[in-house]
């Protein structure tokens, strides 16, 4: 957790910082993130609906539908999340404003891209983050841990694997609570606590 917070400090006031900020409190996986439209978010009823994931195909983006029915998903914004979208809206229609006829994404609609509008790279959004991780001296990852991260993050907040596993979009309870779930020190340690108080004086 304290980790979590040094990464959202180094990015807040970046031009993607809604971006780092839906990866490590939703969970998405990368081209989920970078498939997300507009029409997909509902800054009004907090929420996010995940639909569909950007692809490269033959050097072409294409958006493509998610694999599974529990990879499409709807979750709600947490509150510092949905600011952080509401700022992200506001700073991209700016974006969009001074690039006037070089604007190209009224027929993509991303809620993450150039500031022309057009997809984002994969390969440029792995250097920017990890620019990110060296701003705010944290050890080298990869962005799909953002995601283990979220998942990780739930468990020590005590929110139950079955609400995680549909956070996460996974098909099996299995995937999150083998794969995805850490127990940090620091749960241990509370759960040590916890016995002591029960029957320290036993």
């Amino acid at each position: 957790p304290a980790e979590a917070r040094r990464f959202l400090d180094a990015a807040r006031g970046n031009r993607l910082e809604a971006l780092y900020r839906v990866a490590l409190s939703l969970g998405l996986r990368q081209g989920e993130i970078l498939g997300l439209q507009w029409a997909d978010v509902d800054l009004d009823a907090g929420t996010l609906a995940v639909r569909r994931q950007l692809q490269r195909v033959d050097g072409a983006f294409r958006l493509m539908e998610l694999k599974t029915a529990q990879s499409r998903r709807t979750l709600a914004l947490p509150a510092a999340l949905l600011a952080a979208l509401r700022e992200h809206r506001r700073r991209q229609l700016e974006e969009r404003l001074l690039a006037g006829e070089r604007w190209r994404g009224a027929a993509w609609d991303l809620v993450f891209c150039t500031r022309y509008g057009t997809p984002l790279d994969a390969r440029n959004l792995v250097i920017y983050f990890k620019a990110l991780l060296t701003r705010a001296g944290l050890p080298d990852i990869r962005f799909h841990d953002l995601r283990h991260s979220c998942i990780s993050l739930l468990a020590a907040q005590g929110v139950s694997d079955r609400v995680a596993m549909e956070i996460a979009g996974h098909s099996q309870i299995s995937l999150t609570k083998n794969i995805y779930t850490h127990v940090y020190d620091e749960a241990k340690r509370q759960a040590a606590e916890a016995m002591d108080r029960l029957l320290g004086d036993a």
